[in-house]
């Protein structure tokens, strides 16, 4: 019997399973070659390294960096005692993480830009924009494995969507003409409302 737990990716620890296999990767014989002729050892590598170096890039370079909570919740580091009394973890903040983290430029307009989603702002009657709404949802769960019945995934997979259908020209621009998500029913059908 197949039950949802609600999580995206299965299994008891992401951070092991992501360790061992950056590990396999950085250390097999295939790249292992590469980090010694840049005279690096691939024993130094690990997931601490990518995590260090996200959250320095996070933390520095501006004068206003993310909120210390946020910082210790992306690094996945513990706030004993007091911290974890007084010091709390808001969304705000972990916006801000991701968006340091992704590479936005923080003196730029556009770092507070928000993510490409479905916008049914122009249709004023509620019960057309509530149709609307249900008609792109139940074509979305409809190519969804196990018809997009788990919510929290088919939210995050709408979201990709969105982003999907916005990067949809420079996709076509710039994607092989072999790579696979040209043979995605998202690339091949039409869309409810994105033309």
């Amino acid at each position: 019997m197949c039950t949802h737990t609600g999580k995206v990716f299965g299994g008891a620890s992401q951070y092991e399973r992501f360790n061992n296999i950056m590990r396999d990767i950085v250390r097999s014989d295939e790249h292992s070659a590469k980090f010694a002729s840049l005279g690096l050892n691939p024993e130094h590598f690990g997931t601490h390294s990518i995590r260090k170096g996200a959250i320095t890039h996070a933390s520095t370079g501006v004068t206003t960096s993310p909120p210390i909570v946020s910082i210790c919740t992306h690094a996945n580091w513990k706030m004993p005692g007091i911290m974890n009394r007084y010091m709390r973890f808001e969304h705000a903040g972990d916006q801000y993480v991701g968006r340091s983290v992704s590479g936005r430029d923080r003196m730029s307009k556009y770092f507070a830009a928000s993510c490409p989603y479905f916008d049914f702002s122009d249709v004023d009657d509620i019960t057309e924009k509530e149709e609307c709404q249900k008609t792109l949802d139940n074509w979305i769960s409809s190519r969804m494995p196990g018809g997009g019945k788990n919510q929290d995934v088919f939210c995050l997979f709408k979201f990709c969507l969105a982003s999907f259908v916005h990067h949809r020209k420079w996709m076509e621009q710039n994607l092989h003409s072999n790579n696979l998500i040209r043979c995605s029913p998202f690339w091949s059908e039409s869309i409810p409302y994105c033309e």
